[in-house]
């Protein structure tokens, strides 16, 4: 018993330490990630300042068969932790600097990847200040 109470405890902390972070969803129609985790966030509540680079990484199952991804930028995503093709219910990690950034004025800053038919692979919202 006390070696099955040690063993949850190590797996509590180690959890802990990493940066996994808090996010809001896009929409209902919209996949979300299964983690996020943002390098300079210190605790799973985060705000993002506009215009800093972060390493992100997105961990997200397909949602569609996809010969290319693409991230916010219109940039290939492929070989950047996701491995394309990409295939329905296939398990991908997406990682790379992103920089938040906003043109309408929200305190929030959205993350997404399509494909080149531009479906919705993953969505979420982060809140980001100036």
């Amino acid at each position: 018993m006390l070696r099955i109470t040690a063993l949850v405890l190590v797996f509590a902390s180690i959890s802990l330490a990493y940066p996994f972070v808090d996010f809001q969803p896009c929409d209902n129609t919209k996949p979300t990630p299964q983690l996020v985790e943002i390098d300079a966030c210190p605790s799973r509540d985060c705000t993002l300042t506009r215009g800093t680079s972060y390493d992100v990484k997105v961990s997200f199952v397909s949602p569609v068969d996809a010969d290319q991804v693409f991230n916010m930028t219109g940039k290939l995503a492929c070989d950047h932790g996701i491995v394309c093709p990409v295939f329905k219910g296939g398990y991908c990690m997406y990682t790379h600097p992103w920089t938040p950034m906003d043109f309408t004025g929200s305190s929030m800053t959205q993350f997404s990847l399509v494909d080149e038919k531009q479906n919705t692979l993953v969505c979420f919202n982060m809140p980001m200040t100036e």
